[in-house]
């Protein structure tokens, strides 16, 4: 028995060695485990390695930390957690069914030793290469339901594709017919099939931070369930569409898919959700492309003291494209997965640098604080990024800085990176432009397209430099504008795929209550005498942050579009009202026809299309005027005699404001928010002839 053996204690690991665990049967067919100490080769001037050996590494979700459950592991009781002790006595018998010898594999939890933090550091540093030499990564979603409905559900998948496939079509597409799926044939809502699925489409794994830098690495990927292995590009597609089932109405779907549905919905699945998922598996192919350029780099001199400036000019470049893959496994990895520690938002990406001596670069140490952690290697990813193409991801991380439940201590510019999206967070506008449902096809499941954006505020060359002190950097840009007026922020509300219909009546009057306030005070009432501030055109452009056009149906707003929703909320309003008084009679509230006709125009039609898009863009937000008579929207918290500014090469305007005293002779400012500003996202500001200037960030 594991309980009856002495706790087990690591041996010393060197810097250029790894741990991997086998298991071994007794005569009986009891299970022990084996942990032992192996070279891990490093690259050599080509960036090929020689092989270590063939192992599996395994990546899963840690679970609950509370309890812990003995193995026997080199004749010594090792505590592993319960989601780990489960995978072990599934993997020992995958590892064990071919004829050769049991395969070795390598898991974090046990292959690491977790209360060494000089270990971790260097390990940390060597994940990359572990991952990158294991012959496959086995992705463990739980035990299931037993191998008959574990079968059941995989082969279900294809079946759930084309059903999301459809009632996706319908969302995006007012002239499709709509699906009704009520009479397929499908397992009992009562099933453990739909358990199943739920573990491998709604599971926490997608979500977890080292997740990503453990999928981007490896050569080859399988998922498992149980005992049964299934290829991931699967999920992935059913991923896709799941939106459409979240969606539908559970009556169209039958009571086995509503299993789903409902489930999906109750762990809080939303499009978001759903993309952050899905690119937890497609990261793969971003960074598989790139792994012939990332392979073709000089040998790195050895050494802590190692800096750009010591490096040849080829040295030089990898240390620039090191820093572009941190700062996007950092972009992707920031506001939607998580992690226990929040020190591991850092470390949990530093295997995306090819090179061991970045870190020594970057000069990072375990036993930094939080803020001075996140402070350094944030200020090392926005300084040393290199090429256009990474753009977006600097300027939206910038973003993330200005949103709130931000720790204090940190910079202005530094975003806070254990900060999650919650519903009420604003929607970054480096996000925004062409986006949206392109015609979904086998191949881009949601048909997003992620990386076309329309706002090019500046297209001049980036420039960042770190300043004086460590929580300061110098970004080039051009100041030109100035806030004289703010107005009301935008409703805490969000568009949920679950929600109520009285929530539903609520949402619509309040976001039409707070549009006609806006309208008053900016537009000017009609008869009123007083001019409007600003032309309607700019006001409704602005709205929706100039966002005009949706991929899906060939849809266009204009300004009629914006009547035509005062008109569905002022419906709204009074059917409100009405189902209030009406809802607690004896016989419940009736539809009319015109009530059913009101609510028909809520699901599909030009007016809800500009509200769902006026809501993303507007949220967390507050429009404001400018000085020089300009019109836009930031984070919520701008004031009046904020500075407006555009940085070299920036996607969007952004908001600074100044704080008092300087530093050397350099006035400095803090960063308020990320802005949109009606007719200044696209290079107008060339035309302003205006000059440009270090702009000290606090």
């Amino acid at each position: 028995m594991s309980r009856d053996l002495p706790p087990f204690k690591y041996s010393q690991l060197s810097s250029d060695q790894i741990r991997l665990l086998t298991p071994q049967f007794d005569d009986a067919g009891n299970l022990s485990w084996q942990l032992e100490s192996v070279q891990l080769p490093t690259c050599d001037g080509d960036g090929e390695t020689e092989t270590l050996c063939d192992y599996d590494a395994l990546s899963y979700t840690w679970g609950a930390q509370d309890q812990t459950f003995p193995i026997n592991c080199n004749g010594q009781a090792l505590g592993v957690h319960k989601n780990l002790n489960s995978a072990l006595q599934f993997l020992a018998r995958r590892l064990r069914q071919a004829d050769s010898p049991p395969r070795p594999i390598w898991i974090d939890a046990i292959c690491i030793n977790q209360h060494d933090g000089n270990e971790k550091m260097v390990q940390i540093g060597r994940m990359a290469s572990i991952y990158r030499q294991a012959t496959q990564l086995v992705v463990w979603f739980g035990p299931g339901h037993g191998a008959h409905n574990n079968d059941t559900a995989m082969s279900l998948l294809p079946r759930i594709i084309e059903i999301g496939k459809a009632t996706f079509a319908y969302l995006m597409d007012s002239r499709q017919p709509e699906p009704d799926f009520s009479y397929a044939s499908m397992p009992d809502a009562s099933s453990p099939v739909w358990d199943v699925l739920c573990d491998i489409l709604f599971n926490d794994w997608y979500s977890r931070l080292w997740v990503v830098q453990e999928v981007a690495m490896a050569r080859s990927t399988v998922g498992l369930v149980g005992d049964r292995a299934f290829d991931l590009d699967t999920v992935e597609t059913a991923l896709g569409f799941m939106l459409g089932i979240l969606a539908n109405q559970a009556q169209k779907l039958g009571p086995g898919l509503d299993v789903l549905r409902r489930e999906g919905l109750r762990r809080g699945f939303d499009f978001l959700r759903l993309l952050d998922n899905m690119s937890t598996i497609s990261i793969r192919g971003y960074f598989h492309r790139s792994r012939d350029i990332e392979f073709q780099q000089t040998s790195v001199p050895q050494g802590p003291s190692s800096t750009t400036s010591d490096c040849s000019p080829s040295l030089q470049v990898s240390i620039l494209e090191d820093a572009d893959h941190l700062l996007h496994a950092l972009h992707l990895t920031t506001m939607s997965h998580h992690c226990f520690d929040p020190r591991d938002r850092v470390f949990g990406v530093l295997g995306f640098a090819k090179h061991t001596s970045q870190v020594d670069e970057i000069g990072l140490h375990h036993n930094m604080d939080l803020a001075e952690l996140y402070t350094v290697f944030v200020s090392y990813v926005f300084v040393h990024s290199g090429r256009p193409s990474f753009r977006k991801f600097l300027w939206e991380l910038l973003s993330y800085a200005c949103l709130p439940k931000k720790a204090v201590t940190l910079p202005s510019w530094c975003p806070d990176l254990q900060v999650q999206r919650e519903p009420s967070t604003p929607f970054s506008l480096t996000l925004l432009g062409k986006r949206g449902f392109s015609k979904a096809n086998e191949n881009n499941a949601l048909g997003f397209t992620s990386h076309d954006y329309i706002y090019t505020a500046d297209t001049e060359e980036v420039d960042i430099r770190q300043g004086s002190s460590q929580n300061e950097i110098v970004v080039k840009g051009t100041l030109f504008d100035v806030v004289t007026d703010v107005y009301p922020a935008f409703p805490d509300i969000k568009y949920r795929l679950d929600i109520h219909l009285t929530e539903y009546f609520q949402m619509h009057a309040t976001i039409g209550e707070w549009e006609k306030s806006v309208a008053d005070k900016v537009l000017g009432t009609p008869g009123d005498g007083k001019s409007a501030r600003v032309s309607l055109d700019t006001y409704w452009h602005t709205l929706v942050g100039n966002v005009t056009t949706l991929a899906a149906g060939d849809l266009e707003f204009t300004y009629e579009t914006l009547y035509a929703l005062r008109d569905f909320q002022d419906r709204m309003t009074r059917l409100k009202t009405k189902f209030e008084e009406l809802a607690d009679s004896d016989g419940g509230y009736k539809f009319t026809e015109e009530d059913k006709e009101t609510l028909a125009l809520g699901r599909r039609s030009p007016a809800m299309s500009f509200s769902r898009n006026m809501c993303e863009v507007q949220l967390g937000g507050q429009l404001f005027s400018t000085s020089a008579g300009r019109f836009g929207f930031g984070n919520v918290g701008v004031r009046k005699g904020d500075v407006v500014c555009i940085f070299n090469g920036a996607v969007t305007p952004n908001v600074l404001r100044k704080v008092r005293g300087e530093c050397q002779g350099n006035a400095m400012h803090i960063l308020v928010a990320q802005a949109y500003i009606h007719g200044m996202m696209n290079g107008e500001l060339q035309e302003l002839g205006l000059e440009r200037e270090d702009i000290h960030l606090v």
